[in-house]
Protein backbone atom coordinates (compact mmCIF):
# COMPACT_ATOMS: atom_id res chain seq x y z
CA UNK A 1 0.00 0.00 0.00
CA UNK A 2 1.44 3.37 -1.06
CA UNK A 3 1.60 6.57 0.97
CA UNK A 4 -1.49 7.98 -0.82
CA UNK A 5 -3.55 4.88 0.04
CA UNK A 6 -2.36 4.99 3.64
CA UNK A 7 -3.53 8.60 3.97
CA UNK A 8 -6.69 8.57 1.88
CA UNK A 9 -7.55 4.85 1.81
CA UNK A 10 -7.72 2.47 -1.13
CA UNK A 11 -10.03 3.17 -4.05
CA UNK A 12 -12.54 0.64 -2.68
CA UNK A 13 -12.43 2.27 0.75
CA UNK A 14 -13.07 5.68 -0.79
CA UNK A 15 -15.97 4.34 -2.80
CA UNK A 16 -17.51 2.73 0.29
CA UNK A 17 -17.10 6.02 2.19
CA UNK A 18 -19.01 7.84 -0.57
CA UNK A 19 -21.90 5.37 -0.25
CA UNK A 20 -22.12 5.48 3.54
CA UNK A 21 -24.49 8.51 3.69
CA UNK A 22 -26.90 6.65 1.41
CA UNK A 23 -26.72 3.57 3.63
CA UNK A 24 -27.35 5.78 6.67
CA UNK A 25 -30.52 7.09 5.02
CA UNK A 26 -31.76 3.50 4.60
CA UNK A 27 -30.96 2.62 8.20
CA UNK A 28 -32.61 5.81 9.48
CA UNK A 29 -35.93 4.62 8.02
CA UNK A 30 -35.87 1.33 9.97
CA UNK A 31 -38.22 2.43 12.77
CA UNK A 32 -40.63 4.14 10.39
CA UNK A 33 -40.95 1.12 8.10
CA UNK A 34 -41.00 -1.31 11.01
CA UNK A 35 -44.15 0.40 12.29
CA UNK A 36 -46.03 -0.04 9.00
CA UNK A 37 -48.89 -2.50 8.76
CA UNK A 38 -48.63 -5.39 6.30
CA UNK A 39 -50.94 -3.60 3.87
CA UNK A 40 -49.06 -0.31 4.16
CA UNK A 41 -45.74 -2.03 3.53
CA UNK A 42 -47.12 -3.88 0.50
CA UNK A 43 -48.62 -0.61 -0.73
CA UNK A 44 -45.16 0.96 -0.96
CA UNK A 45 -44.63 -0.84 -4.28
CA UNK A 46 -47.53 1.01 -5.91
CA UNK A 47 -46.32 4.30 -4.41
CA UNK A 48 -42.81 3.79 -5.76
CA UNK A 49 -44.17 2.97 -9.23
CA UNK A 50 -46.31 6.09 -9.17
CA UNK A 51 -43.34 8.25 -8.20
CA UNK A 52 -41.26 6.78 -11.02
CA UNK A 53 -44.08 7.39 -13.49
CA UNK A 54 -44.12 11.05 -12.42
CA UNK A 55 -40.46 11.49 -13.26
CA UNK A 56 -38.46 10.49 -10.21
CA UNK A 57 -35.52 8.17 -10.78
CA UNK A 58 -34.53 4.89 -9.18
CA UNK A 59 -31.81 6.78 -7.33
CA UNK A 60 -34.43 9.15 -5.90
CA UNK A 61 -36.45 6.33 -4.33
CA UNK A 62 -33.50 4.07 -3.48
CA UNK A 63 -33.32 4.74 0.30
CA UNK A 64 -37.04 4.14 0.77
CA UNK A 65 -37.11 1.14 -1.58
CA UNK A 66 -34.17 -0.48 0.22
CA UNK A 67 -35.80 0.26 3.59
CA UNK A 68 -39.00 -1.46 2.40
CA UNK A 69 -37.08 -4.49 1.13
CA UNK A 70 -35.11 -4.66 4.36
CA UNK A 71 -38.29 -4.65 6.46
CA UNK A 72 -39.96 -7.24 4.18
CA UNK A 73 -36.93 -9.51 4.55
CA UNK A 74 -37.17 -9.20 8.33
CA UNK A 75 -40.87 -10.11 8.39
CA UNK A 76 -40.58 -12.99 5.94
CA UNK A 77 -37.16 -14.45 6.68
CA UNK A 78 -36.34 -13.09 10.13
CA UNK A 79 -33.15 -11.58 8.67
CA UNK A 80 -32.14 -8.07 7.64
CA UNK A 81 -29.37 -7.20 5.18
CA UNK A 82 -26.26 -5.97 6.96
CA UNK A 83 -25.04 -2.44 6.10
CA UNK A 84 -22.23 -3.99 4.05
CA UNK A 85 -24.85 -5.88 2.06
CA UNK A 86 -26.73 -2.63 1.47
CA UNK A 87 -23.52 -1.18 0.07
CA UNK A 88 -23.17 -4.22 -2.18
CA UNK A 89 -26.76 -3.82 -3.37
CA UNK A 90 -26.24 -0.14 -4.15
CA UNK A 91 -23.06 -0.90 -6.10
CA UNK A 92 -24.88 -3.58 -8.13
CA UNK A 93 -27.77 -1.14 -8.74
CA UNK A 94 -25.20 1.28 -10.16
CA UNK A 95 -24.13 -1.38 -12.65
CA UNK A 96 -20.80 -2.03 -11.00
CA UNK A 97 -19.23 -5.14 -9.46
CA UNK A 98 -19.39 -5.73 -5.70
CA UNK A 99 -17.31 -8.19 -3.72
CA UNK A 100 -18.04 -8.66 -0.02
CA UNK A 101 -15.95 -10.46 2.54
CA UNK A 102 -17.88 -12.62 4.96
CA UNK A 103 -18.17 -11.20 8.46
CA UNK A 104 -20.39 -12.26 11.35
CA UNK A 105 -23.18 -13.16 8.96
CA UNK A 106 -22.89 -14.89 5.60
CA UNK A 107 -24.16 -13.37 2.39
CA UNK A 108 -26.77 -15.71 0.95
CA UNK A 109 -25.60 -16.67 -2.53
CA UNK A 110 -26.22 -19.53 -4.94
CA UNK A 111 -22.70 -20.84 -4.30
CA UNK A 112 -23.31 -20.93 -0.55
CA UNK A 113 -26.65 -22.73 -0.97
CA UNK A 114 -25.08 -25.27 -3.33
CA UNK A 115 -22.28 -25.95 -0.87
CA UNK A 116 -24.53 -26.25 2.17
CA UNK A 117 -27.15 -28.35 0.39
CA UNK A 118 -24.54 -30.83 -0.81
CA UNK A 119 -23.14 -31.10 2.73
CA UNK A 120 -26.62 -31.75 4.11
CA UNK A 121 -27.19 -34.54 1.59
CA UNK A 122 -23.86 -36.14 2.44
CA UNK A 123 -24.68 -36.03 6.16
CA UNK A 124 -28.23 -37.27 5.64
CA UNK A 125 -27.49 -40.24 3.36
CA UNK A 126 -24.13 -41.21 4.83
CA UNK A 127 -21.12 -42.85 3.17
CA UNK A 128 -23.14 -45.64 1.52
CA UNK A 129 -24.91 -43.23 -0.84
CA UNK A 130 -23.15 -41.55 -3.77
CA UNK A 131 -23.89 -37.80 -3.76
CA UNK A 132 -23.25 -36.43 -7.26
CA UNK A 133 -22.39 -32.86 -8.23
CA UNK A 134 -25.85 -32.19 -9.67
CA UNK A 135 -27.54 -32.66 -6.29
CA UNK A 136 -25.93 -29.42 -5.12
CA UNK A 137 -28.28 -27.47 -7.42
CA UNK A 138 -31.46 -29.20 -6.24
CA UNK A 139 -32.24 -26.42 -3.75
CA UNK A 140 -33.03 -24.11 -6.69
CA UNK A 141 -36.23 -25.99 -7.54
CA UNK A 142 -37.43 -26.25 -3.92
CA UNK A 143 -39.34 -23.14 -2.78
CA UNK A 144 -38.83 -23.97 0.91
CA UNK A 145 -35.43 -22.27 0.77
CA UNK A 146 -36.44 -18.83 -0.37
CA UNK A 147 -40.21 -18.27 -0.67
CA UNK A 148 -42.18 -16.57 2.13
CA UNK A 149 -40.82 -18.63 5.00
CA UNK A 150 -42.23 -21.73 3.30
CA UNK A 151 -41.18 -24.27 5.94
CA UNK A 152 -42.76 -22.14 8.67
CA UNK A 153 -46.06 -22.36 6.79
CA UNK A 154 -45.82 -26.15 6.82
CA UNK A 155 -45.13 -26.16 10.56
CA UNK A 156 -48.05 -23.88 11.41
CA UNK A 157 -50.31 -25.81 9.02
CA UNK A 158 -49.54 -29.13 10.69
CA UNK A 159 -50.00 -27.58 14.13
CA UNK A 160 -53.37 -26.09 13.22
CA UNK A 161 -54.58 -29.33 11.60
CA UNK A 162 -53.62 -31.39 14.65
CA UNK A 163 -55.35 -28.93 16.98
CA UNK A 164 -58.52 -28.98 14.85
CA UNK A 165 -58.59 -32.77 14.67
CA UNK A 166 -58.09 -33.10 18.43
CA UNK A 167 -61.01 -30.74 19.06
CA UNK A 168 -63.24 -32.80 16.76
CA UNK A 169 -62.27 -36.06 18.49
CA UNK A 170 -62.78 -34.54 21.94
CA UNK A 171 -65.87 -32.38 21.39
CA UNK A 172 -67.69 -34.08 18.55
CA UNK A 173 -70.45 -32.35 16.58
CA UNK A 174 -69.90 -28.83 17.93
CA UNK A 175 -66.25 -28.91 16.87
CA UNK A 176 -67.23 -30.29 13.45
CA UNK A 177 -69.56 -27.31 13.01
CA UNK A 178 -66.76 -24.92 13.99
CA UNK A 179 -64.45 -26.64 11.51
CA UNK A 180 -66.97 -26.36 8.67
CA UNK A 181 -67.45 -22.66 9.46
CA UNK A 182 -63.66 -22.29 9.31
CA UNK A 183 -63.59 -23.89 5.84
CA UNK A 184 -66.50 -21.83 4.55
CA UNK A 185 -64.79 -18.64 5.74
CA UNK A 186 -62.54 -18.74 2.68
CA UNK A 187 -60.61 -15.48 2.47
CA UNK A 188 -63.17 -13.41 4.35
CA UNK A 189 -60.71 -12.98 7.26
CA UNK A 190 -57.08 -13.69 7.95
CA UNK A 191 -56.24 -17.37 8.58
CA UNK A 192 -55.36 -16.54 12.19
CA UNK A 193 -58.82 -15.03 12.83
CA UNK A 194 -60.61 -17.88 11.03
CA UNK A 195 -58.77 -20.42 13.16
CA UNK A 196 -59.65 -18.52 16.33
CA UNK A 197 -63.29 -18.84 15.30
CA UNK A 198 -62.77 -22.60 15.17
CA UNK A 199 -61.25 -22.59 18.65
CA UNK A 200 -57.57 -22.73 17.68
CA UNK A 201 -55.37 -19.82 18.72
CA UNK A 202 -52.21 -19.83 16.60
CA UNK A 203 -50.86 -16.67 18.25
CA UNK A 204 -49.77 -18.70 21.28
CA UNK A 205 -47.41 -21.67 21.64
CA UNK A 206 -49.98 -24.31 22.63
CA UNK A 207 -50.88 -25.68 19.14
CA UNK A 208 -47.21 -25.98 18.17
CA UNK A 209 -46.30 -27.63 21.48
CA UNK A 210 -49.17 -30.12 21.05
CA UNK A 211 -47.95 -30.96 17.56
CA UNK A 212 -44.40 -31.51 18.78
CA UNK A 213 -45.71 -33.71 21.58
CA UNK A 214 -47.67 -35.83 19.08
CA UNK A 215 -44.71 -36.16 16.73
CA UNK A 216 -42.56 -37.21 19.70
CA UNK A 217 -45.02 -39.95 20.63
CA UNK A 218 -45.18 -41.18 17.03
CA UNK A 219 -41.39 -41.36 16.85
CA UNK A 220 -41.28 -43.29 20.11
CA UNK A 221 -43.82 -45.75 18.71
CA UNK A 222 -41.81 -46.15 15.50
CA UNK A 223 -38.62 -46.78 17.42
CA UNK A 224 -40.38 -49.38 19.55
CA UNK A 225 -41.79 -51.14 16.51
CA UNK A 226 -38.48 -51.21 14.64
CA UNK A 227 -36.02 -51.87 17.46
CA UNK A 228 -35.76 -55.58 16.61
CA UNK A 229 -35.45 -55.14 12.85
Amino acid sequence: MGLFDKIFGTRSQREVKKLQPLVNKVLALESEYGALSEEALKGKTAIFKERLAKGETLDDILPEAFAAIREAAWRVLGMKPYPVQLIGGIVLHQGRIAEMRTGEGKTLTADLLCSEYRKLNEQYFGPDMVVDDEIAMEWARIPHFYYNYYVFQYATGYSAAIALSRKILAEGESAVKDYLNFLSGGCSKSPIDLLKGAGVDMTGPEPVNQALELFGKLLDEMEELTKDL
